[in-house]
């Protein structure tokens, strides 16, 4: 007899986004709300297929997606990579520690509005202030993930590989880098987030281009439909990506959970 419970989520699901949409079409059609505050469904439908034909702001649809992509993936790998090397410097380093954990605490806490408008004034509105803005919000979390897995790292497996002649490298590689794996894929997925939600407000204030920068120039002319569609293909990316980390982690660390 075959499983029904799996079927069973996937169902809900599926009923709970056409509840919403009708639910959607009703409210937009009932006159309670001028359109261009909430547009139909159908509106939002047609133009999706008008944008996806012909553009928006002098750029494809693709050519928008495909620039923040690149703000993205530019910003979030040199994150991580700057993120990895200082975390072991500091875990391994009381100078380094005394030194850096200060300045790294003041900056987590600052707005990424804030870091924003000192960053155009250093460097300008170009893809620099951009992407440095997006290496700060993926940094930060994987920094900190770094540090706390590699001090929390039994000694027991550090001294253990020793006396089974393993060394530098070897050493790092292999039981170093394995064990603090889990928690370090843990903060690449918390920096994606901060630094897509940086990537969003980037574009909003300084650029000319990507979605964040449909999403503020639709709302200049009040093109509500125009919003929504960037929103959906926002949050798209955002729930692929982040789906995609989740199977990395899986693939990369299957003996997390009996670590």
């Amino acid at each position: 007899m075959r499983d029904k419970s799996r079927f069973a989520i996937p169902l809900r699901s599926v009923l709970s986004l056409v509840t919403g949409m009708v639910l959607w079409h009703l409210v937009a059609s009932s006159g309670w709300v001028a359109e261009f505050e909430l547009p139909r469904p159908s509106v939002i439908v047609e133009d999706f297929l008008y944008v996806a034909v012909n553009g928006y702001g002098g750029a494809s649809l693709w050519e928008s997606l495909m620039i923040s992509a690149e703000r993205l993936a530019a910003g979030l790998s040199s994150g991580i990579i700057i993120g990895v090397v200082g975390g072991y410097c500091i875990a391994n380093s009381r100078i380094a520690s005394a030194l850096l954990d200060p300045i790294i605490d003041f900056v987590r806490c600052i707005p990424p509005l804030a870091i924003l408008s000192l960053l155009v004034m250093w460097f300008g509105i170009g893809e620099e202030s951009k992407i440095i803005m997006l290496l700060i919000g993926a940094m930060i979390p994987v920094l900190l993930a770094t540090v706390q897995a590699i001090r929390t790292i039994r000694r027991e497996r550090i001294e253990g590989a020793r006396s089974l002649g393993l060394r530098g490298l070897g050493l790092l590689r292999y039981v170093i880098l394995m064990s603090a794996l889990p928690d370090i894929l843990t903060g690449i997925r918390i920096g994606f987030g901060y630094s897509f939600g940086a990537l969003v407000a980037a574009e909003t204030i300084a650029a000319s281009s990507g979605m964040g920068w449909m999403v503020w120039n639709a709302s200049m002319y009040l093109q509500t439909s125009v919003v929504f569609i960037c929103i959906v293909i926002i949050g798209g990316m955002g729930f692929l990506a982040d789906a995609a980390l989740q199977t990395l982690h899986t693939r990369l660390v299957p003996w997390a959970r009996h670590v």
